[in-house]
């Protein structure tokens, strides 16, 4: 295995930052050199094109259909004026104006290429579409240059602008497009880079001279000379001192271990007197422990109880208003049925009769159509869809498009509307469109009703299956270790909801032989400090997988790390960080031992934006 000495990583740390930095530095300015560049020739074909545009007359250019034209004068007199700005101008590789044909094809009108050797015919459909020209060719409005540079037909690279062509009423009547030479960017951009990483290594090599030279100097013959007086303390010399002329870190480490000789010295000589009376010390201790402790498991036992029956308590205020919002949104949804069949009932019937058997069965048809499509839109998709079916309305030759499209809209439909145009020419096309939507809104809170009447069971189901005690203490049954977790999170939902993520990672496990009632406890805990540690808004993952025979069920929150010192005590009887009055510090060791008990262990450890605490259990013979 490849060894670095400390000088050795100190230069790479330092010539690593530096040269991340210069990394920086140098791709800013190369990009900034060519990104300057580029947006000059874009500004300069920008302006070439609004120059050119109204040198080019629309109704001679609207004249121009076939090659015959070539010889008549209005096609010549607009030739002239490209070819002008063509000579006049440097680096335009051809000039050519384009008319659309409304299939997304375009077909060339005027052409001018002194450096092509191949003809171009009017009428003559161009072969290759750039970008601007697949997404608004037919509706371009104002001058627009290509974001990146392509390659024309003779393989060079150029930068395409196009301008649209109007007539006296400002209509569409074809484009100008533009080929610039874009040859001098690219050789902008390759000396540009070769200058950049010119300056990155010559940054990077006087970087790791001048690290190397301090290094050595300040760090590292010092560190030796610690390390050789360190290891003749080792051997018993206990007489080592260090020079402590500097006044740095390193000055104030050879104080420190000066200090460290000295103690040890006198620690060495005091511990063979303690080693002569250690024995009869430990056994008088261990009687008073083993006293302390039988008392204390009694009194632990009374308080684990306790802090249960507290947990319950809070959980059940919390559960209730958890419950109470599903009965609600049942309420409204339920207001808002009986409301609307007291319209619809006596509305319904006449406006089936008013209707032909082909408008009655546009309008079931639209119906249907409408609860297939149900979906959330933002405002911005409900927008687009309204304006997309006032196109079509008006296609259909309808007198009010925009009204019925908002009906539409709400509808949320987005097929074809020829099969509803018959309900659409009816006089009271707004009444029907209304009864329609009142129809699809009943169904939406019949929806509404069944979720919200699940979301309740699963809670009353959660809060039933945690109270629930098993008739004989210890008692093991075979369950998916996330059935558990599961009831503490919906017992916790009121908490999580408010701006806590959770994420869940389960892979498949086999059912694990336990007590339920006692996982479920750990679970609660784990799930409660978690939300306490994170806090308002965070995040909360759970993953759960098998490795080497055990489940392994990890709990990560997003908030702060537990200080290192806390660490040890962690799962101490009566510990807490909490404030007084917040917290027994009872949770965890219940939560310790009921995983004991279960032949497995837990673990804490801090990591990248947060903390995670894994359950470990081992699977038993008796798993599926």
């Amino acid at each position: 295995m490849l060894r670095w000495n400390l000088s050795t990583k100190v230069v790479v740390a330092y010539s690593g930052l530096i040269a991340l930095m210069a990394g920086a530095l140098t791709t800013t300015l190369y990009w900034q050199f060519r990104t300057a560049h580029q947006q000059a020739m874009h500004d300069r074909l920008l302006d070439l094109l609004s120059l050119t545009v109204p040198l080019i007359d629309s109704d001679y250019h609207s004249l121009t259909l076939t090659s015959k034209d070539k010889d008549k004068p209005y096609y010549t007199i607009n030739l002239k004026h490209i070819q002008t700005v063509q000579a006049t101008t440097k680096g335009v590789e051809r000039i050519y104006t384009l008319r659309p044909q409304g299939n997304g094809q375009f077909n060339i009108v005027l052409n001018y290429d002194p450096n092509s050797k191949q003809s171009v015919l009017v009428g003559e459909s161009l072969k290759e579409l750039t970008p601007i020209l697949l997404k608004e060719g037919a509706t371009l409005s104002q001058p627009k240059v290509e974001k990146y540079l392509l390659k024309n037909g003779d393989d060079k690279p150029v930068l395409y602008g196009y301008a649209p062509i109007k007539d006296q009423f400002g209509r569409l009547e074809g484009i100008l497009a533009i080929e610039l030479d874009a040859s001098s960017i690219v050789q902008t951009k390759n000396l540009g880079r070769a200058i950049a990483l010119v300056i990155f290594l010559s940054i990077l090599a006087s970087t790791i001279i001048i690290v190397r030279w301090l290094a050595q100097w300040l760090i590292v013959n010092r560190t030796l000379r610690l390390n050789e007086a360190a290891k003749k303390i080792a051997n018993g010399e206990w007489h080592q001192s260090l020079s402590t002329e500097s006044d740095d870190e390193l000055g104030e480490l050879a104080k420190s271990f000066n200090d460290m000789a000295q103690q040890l010295e006198s620690s060495f000589l005091k511990l063979g007197e303690y080693s002569q009376t250690l024995e009869q010390k430990v056994e008088e201790r261990t009687q008073e422990l083993s006293q302390t402790l039988v008392h204390l498991q009694t009194t632990q036992a009374e308080l684990i109880q306790s802090e249960k029956m507290a947990a319950l308590g809070q959980l059940t205020a919390s559960v209730a208003h958890e419950v109470n919002t599903p009965l609600g949104v049942i309420r409204s949804a339920t207001g808002n049925i009986i409301t609307a069949l007291n319209i619809l009932l006596p509305q319904l019937p006449v406006l089936m009769q008013r209707l032909n058997p082909t408008q009655q069965a546009a309008f079931i048809a639209l119906v249907n159509t409408s609860l297939q499509q149900q979906r959330s839109l933002s405002t911005k998709e409900e927008r687009q869809l309204r304006r997309r079916l006032q196109t079509e309305l008006d296609a259909l030759g309808l007198v009010e498009f925009q009204e019925i499209a908002i009906q539409l809209t709400l509808l949320r439909i987005e097929t074809s509307l020829e099969s509803y145009q018959p309900l659409f020419e009816a006089p009271d096309c707004d009444e029907i469109l209304q009864v329609a939507y009142k129809l699809v809104q009943q169904s939406q809170n019949a929806i509404s009703i069944q979720q919200e009447v699940d979301r309740a069971a699963k809670i009353v189901f959660a809060l039933k299956t945690y109270s629930h005690r098993s008739s004989e203490a210890g008692e093991k049954s075979l369950i998916q270790i996330s059935d558990g977790i599961e009831i503490a999170l919906t017992l916790y939902q009121n908490c999580l909801k408010q701006g806590i993520e959770v994420i869940r990672k389960y892979e498949p496990v086999p059912d694990l032989l336990c007590d339920p009632d006692a996982l479920t406890q750990v679970w609660v805990n784990l799930i409660d400090n978690a939300i306490y540690a994170i806090g308002k808004t965070g995040t909360l993952e759970i993953a759960i997988a098998t490795q080497a025979g055990q489940v392994v069920v990890e709990i990560t929150n997003s908030g702060a790390a537990i200080p290192e010192e806390v660490m040890p005590r962690l799962f101490e009887p009566f510990f807490t960080t909490k404030p007084r009055g917040e917290g027994s510090g009872l949770g965890l060791d219940i939560v310790h031992q009921i995983v004991q008990k279960h032949g497995g262990s837990i673990y804490v450890r801090n990591q990248c934006g947060g903390v995670t605490f894994s359950v470990i259990i081992p699977l038993s013979e008796y798993t599926n």
